[in-house]
Order: C-alpha cells, then structure tokens, then sequence
C-alpha cells in the first residue's frame, strides 16, 4: 500500500516539474539578436554628412582634373589658372571662370564682384578653380596696396567686394587688416579717438584680435594720461573696458600691469 502511495507522489511530482517548464512565465529579457547585415542603415538614419536638405545632386561638382600647364595646347573645356589647367564638366561653369579671368587681368572690381557673387550663390566658392580665381585678385591686392602701407587703396578695393559678397574671408580679412593699418598710423600720431573708430570698425565686423589690441592699445595710452593727472578712477575704468576682449598675451599684461600700479 506505501509502494503505492510513494509511486503515485512520484508520478504528481513529475508531472509538475513537466507542466512548470512548458508553462513558465516569459522574462522581459530580450532574446539575441544576429545581425545578419550589418551594413544596412535602419530607422531612415542617414549619415551624418548628409545633412537635411542637402543632397549630392544639390552641389555642382567640377572635373576633378587638374595638371600643370606646360604651354599645351588646352582644349574647349579646359582653362589655365595659376600655372595649372582645370578641365571644367559644365559649360556655365567655365564661362563664370572666364568673366572672373577678364575682370582680374583687368583689375575691373566691380565686374569682378559681380561674377563672384554668382560664385557664391552657387556654392562653388570650395572649387579649387574659384578659389584660384579668387586668391589672384586677393593677392592682386596685398602685393600692390597693403604691402606698401597704402591702407586706403586696400581698404577701398577690400570694400567693393565686402560690400557684395560679404562670404569672402579673403576680403573681409583685407578689410580688417587695412583697418588696423589705418588705425596703427593715427595712434601713432598722437589720434586716440580716431585710432579707436578704427578699432571698433574691425570689431563691428567680427571678433578679430587686430581690432581687440588696437582698442586695447588706444586705452592703455587714455589710461596712462588719466593716471598722469591724478583720475584713477578713468584710468582703472579705461583698462578693466580693455580686459573685456581677448586680447593677444602681451596686451593682455601690458594693460594688467598698468591696473596693478594703480
């Protein structure tokens, strides 16, 4: 009768131990995932240099074929700029390049704004062909005006383009440098006020430390006047303006050193 019993509890028990593993309960764990192609981009993500709104088809592209110029003969599609020949794919292109070639070879700044702001509107200023163009007529400039401190010529011819294509860092530098030459020449006249316009003309442009040092320079001088004729107060306000601006190392513990003796 017990051996009876004893099979019958084994027989309970192992029936339970079955129904318990066919009817557990699901875990919230996830099951493993193979990735059986793992190029695939999923979820619509798109790479992170392809930014919305922005397709290939958008950019226009130019023949990445470029050599040097040997004196060959060029063919239809091709154009020689500074000492290299660029083989254009689009017909439009090439003949922009052409009206920025006439328009340096005739120092016509008017017509060449003209045809860089079609550059820019365009979007092929990150051409090399464009930016050779470009940097001709920049360094057209330098050469003859800034380099021989004749800031006023540099500054004019910097503003018939900044005045239009405003993108160009070229000429915005040019502007800004000539400015500061403009600027360096007053306050060595003894001009502290007209110096300082200078200054706040390259600031009002953008943040550049020729225009920070200069304003910084001009103040430094308005400070050591105040402290002369006993107005502390102007003095340390004149400086702590100055310190306002990142200023280049030297400027900085210049105008540092002036405030500390007051």
């Amino acid at each position: 009768m017990k051996k009876t019993i004893y099979v019958i509890i084994g027989i309970v028990i192992i029936i339970g131990i079955a129904l318990f593993f066919v009817y557990r309960p699901q875990t919230d764990e996830p099951s493993e995932i193979v990735d059986n192609n793992p190029g695939e981009v999923v979820d619509n993500q798109q790479p992170e240099d392809n930014q919305p709104g922005i397709t290939d088809s958008a950019i226009p592209e130019i023949t990445p074929s470029v050599k040097p110029d040997a004196g060959q003969k060029l063919t239809a599609d091709e154009m020689s700029i500074g000492g290299k020949v660029y083989k254009f794919s689009d017909a439009s292109q090439l003949a922009l390049a052409k009206q920025l070639r006439q328009a340096i070879d005739a120092k016509n700044f008017a017509d060449f704004t003209t045809a860089l702001r079609t550059v820019y509107d365009k979007r092929l200023d990150t051409a090399e062909a464009f930016k050779a163009l470009e940097s001709e007529m920049y360094v057209y400039v330098t050469e003859n005006y800034f380099v021989k401190k004749n800031y006023n010529e540099s500054l004019r011819l910097a503003n018939i383009v900044f005045d239009k294509v405003f993108e160009s860092w070229r000429f915005s530098y040019m502007k800004i440098v000539s400015l500061k030459g403009l600027g360096d020449i007053e306050f060595a006249k003894g001009n502290l006020d007209k110096a300082d316009s200078y200054a706040m003309d390259i600031l009002a442009i953008e943040f550049r430390p020729e225009g920070a040092d200069l304003h910084a320079q001009v103040n430094i001088a308005k400070a050591k006047i105040a402290k002369a004729a006993g107005k502390i107060d102007e003095a340390k306000a004149l400086l702590n303006d100055a310190l306002k601006y990142e200023l280049t190392a030297d400027r900085k513990a210049e105008a540092n050193k002036l405030l500390s003796e007051l």
